[in-house]
């Protein structure tokens, strides 16, 4: 079905249909059409089944072009031809586990673990494929010393293709990095480095994973690669983080009660994958543009990002303030002048604490808010004590106001009503 507030298709269709008993050249026409809504139908029409990015587009592309054949492509139509194909999707799930290396020493404190809607199960240092050859090529080179310093995770995954089983399983462990990292002491440093600068992320994935099907064997897709450069050195040890199951599932309850879910789930990945580079200057950007969606200010000047950062989080706003107006002349420069800078680690790992601290507050406090734009508004309030009584004892007259008309109101409408 359309999602609410969807663009109007049937106009889209319309134009379409228009361009054909115009006698337009169809191949043509037919292609620019498929080129420029293929995305625009995907992102407007609600699926019944979980389906991954790309098997979305392909499915909308393939309804799509079935139903020009007919010349009578209707919204109708349509979605009757693309729920035809979702029902032979169903039938085609495919299974498959896939094995990801975290950078870290030693074994967790717990063995798995169930990911936030309990549809995946984690699992680390499965012996079943710790000590499969296959699974080792993906330490091409290194001795058992070094393959042991990572740890292996095992996510078994249902979807409609293999693909989507690793996006699904992808960006499933990257919601759990994403918490660890958030709760992991990772002390920002604030350093100019003469050499390629360590991830920022303090938790992170080692560039080759496998997929193997359900026997254990190597799946087609056999060894693969993220799109990472250089090796990831392993500095964190799992076993010093004695209370990271508790913490974890702390989070994950939080998060799955909270009126924010959704958008606090897109906060997550963001932050991971922002500070998965190890080019700086990207990581930085990346991280502001997060600053500005976790403030409700994407669609607002960056000087409202800048403000709305600085609030209520820090002893000294003033300084918070300042830092933050820093970041974002930074940020301005780098986007619009091309211009690049010494210092972008230092740049990257100080929005990442504004960021940070963001996230934490609207995870944890018991405020909870219905929406970014309600967190933005809360954040537009004046830090000052004075300030909030009397907006406070300004909000109390007017309700009095009200209070008081609407006596006069009730009292007007029932002398109405008497009988004469």
């Amino acid at each position: 079905k359309w999602k609410k507030g969807a663009t109007d298709l049937d106009r889209v269709f319309e134009i379409l249909n228009e361009g054909r008993r115009q006698g337009k050249d169809e191949v043509a026409f037919e292609n620019l059409f498929l080129d420029q809504y293929t995305s625009v139908l995907a992102s407007n029409i609600e699926f019944p089944i979980e389906l991954s990015a790309h098997k979305a587009q392909r499915l909308v592309h393939a309804a799509c072009f079935a139903r020009t054949q007919d010349g009578n492509l209707t919204a109708k139509n349509y979605i009757s031809e693309l729920r035809r194909r979702c029902n032979s999707v169903l039938e085609s799930v495919v299974r498959r586990d896939c094995i990801f290396y975290l950078s870290t020493y030693g074994e967790p404190p717990f063995a798995s673990f169930k990911s936030l809607d309990g549809s995946l199960q984690f699992k680390f240092n499965n012996s079943r494929y710790c000590e499969n050859q296959e699974a080792m090529q993906i330490f091409e080179g290194d001795n058992f010393s070094e393959f042991q310093k990572y740890t292996p995770v095992l996510i078994g995954v249902e979807s409609d293709s293999v693909g989507g089983c690793i996006e699904k399983a992808y960006d499933s462990l990257n919601f759990v990095r994403g918490i660890w990292n958030l709760t992991s002491p990772n002390p920002w440093r604030l350093t100019i480095s003469q050499r390629i600068p360590k991830r920022v992320n303090l938790i992170n994935l080692r560039p080759s994973y496998s997929v193997h099907d359900t026997n254990g064997s190597l799946d087609e897709y056999g060894v693969r690669h993220l799109p990472y450069f250089g090796q990831v050195d392993p500095m964190f040890n799992m076993n010093s983080r004695v209370n990271l199951k508790s913490d974890t599932a702390k989070m994950l309850r939080k998060i799955r009660a909270h009126p924010m879910r959704l958008d606090l789930e897109k906060s997550i990945l963001r932050y991971v994958e922002a500070f998965d580079n190890v080019m700086m200057g990207s990581c930085f950007l990346a991280g502001w543009s997060l600053l500005e969606f976790l403030t409700g200010s994407d669609f607002k000047d960056n000087k409202t990002a800048a403000r709305r950062a600085a609030r209520f989080f820090y002893a000294d706003e003033d300084l918070a303030l300042e830092v933050a107006e820093h970041l974002r002349f930074r940020r301005n420069n780098m986007v619009h002048q091309g211009a690049s800078y010494f210092d972008d680690e230092t740049l990257a790992y100080q929005v990442k604490m504004f960021i940070e601290e963001l996230m934490l507050f609207l995870i944890l406090d018991k405020k909870k808010f219905a929406s970014r734009e309600e967190f933005g508004e809360y954040l537009d309030l004046p830090g000052s004590s004075s300030s909030l009584h009397s907006i406070l004892k300004d909000l109390k007259r007017e309700e009095q106001k009200l209070r008081r008309s609407k006596a006069l109101i009730n009292d007007r409408l029932s002398r109405r009503s008497r009988p004469n």
